[in-house]
């Protein structure tokens, strides 16, 4: 009995600590400058665990002279709109390692759309080409939501 509570506590710990690493990775993203592309792949390569129902929602400001994203905060929630993923779209966004990006622009709901992208550089130019749609003339602060589980980019204006 004593040799499954030991177990269960470093079971217990050590989820703990993962939990902690990843959340901690994501944070050093903040208050720093990066290019769209680094922006990307630096947000999908952090290894975030979140409940199943959890988004992470991102503040930042964009800078359209430099093309450059500086995090400003991020936080883990629920989200704020009703997300529609099948679980094959998924597995297959995971098996082909291709992202989607759902820009939501300032106009009315005509003017948003969905891409899917493969990577870096074709997911960083989805990305720009949205905040270009979004109409940023120099420095704008911005919000975007981020959910690993199905590998989807939100762009919300």
């Amino acid at each position: 009995m004593k040799a499954l509570s030991l177990i269960l506590s470093m079971i217990y710990l050590s989820l703990c600590v993962v939990s902690c690493n990843s959340k901690e990775r994501f944070n050093e993203l903040k208050n720093r400058q990066f290019s769209i592309d680094d922006f990307f792949q630096k947000v999908a390569s952090v290894e975030l665990i979140t409940s199943d129902e959890d988004i992470i929602y991102i503040d930042y400001e964009f800078d359209s002279d430099n093309k450059t994203i500086n995090l400003l905060s991020s936080r883990e929630k629920e989200p704020d709109f009703f997300m529609l993923h099948s679980e094959e779209e998924i597995n297959k966004r995971v098996f082909d390692n291709s992202y989607e990006v759902f820009c939501n622009s300032e106009g009315d709901s005509t003017d948003n759309w969905v891409k899917t992208c493969d990577g870096k550089s074709s997911c960083s130019d989805v990305i720009y080409n949205c905040l270009k749609q979004i109409g940023c003339a120099k420095i704008c602060r911005l919000k975007m939501a981020y959910a690993p589980q199905s590998r989807s980019f939100y762009l919300l204006n």
